[in-house]
């Protein structure tokens, strides 16, 4: 059995890269909710020992994030962002057109998608680097 060593993303992470939009589009930087930041990643820090492949892993990362909405804005954004970045860090490159991407994660968001779909979608968009 080959164990996998995960590169998971952390808070820091998160507001680094929220700041970083906020910077190149305009808006408010800030974290709304601490608590709801902790919480968007908790269900990946739960599966860690679960061996959940890559692509459902990015899908946690991006729901808790556009569902708990932890920033003052930018969520979608960030989320998409969080999910590939992820999956970069641990060897795959997320290929879908923005448009595409952007209308995945608002159904994602509005809970039209569930998880495991935005995984499959994700799956079905990336390539292994």
């Amino acid at each position: 059995m080959t164990l996998v060593t995960w590169r998971w993303l952390t808070a820091d992470d998160l507001c680094a890269w929220h700041a970083e939009l906020v910077h190149a589009i305009g808006g408010t930087h800030g974290v709304r909710d601490a608590a709801a930041l902790a919480a968007a990643l908790q269900p990946v820090q739960r599966r860690q020992q679960g061996g959940d492949p890559v692509f459902a892993l990015a899908a946690l990362y991006a729901t808790g994030i556009c569902r708990n909405r932890p920033f003052i804005g930018h969520n979608l954004a960030t989320a998409l962002i969080a999910a590939g970045v992820f999956l970069q860090w641990n060897g795959h490159q997320l290929t879908a057109e923005p448009s595409h991407a952007v209308a995945f994660v608002r159904e994602l968001a509005a809970s039209r998608l569930a998880p495991s779909g935005f995984a499959e979608w994700l799956q079905g968009n990336c390539s292994k680097l």
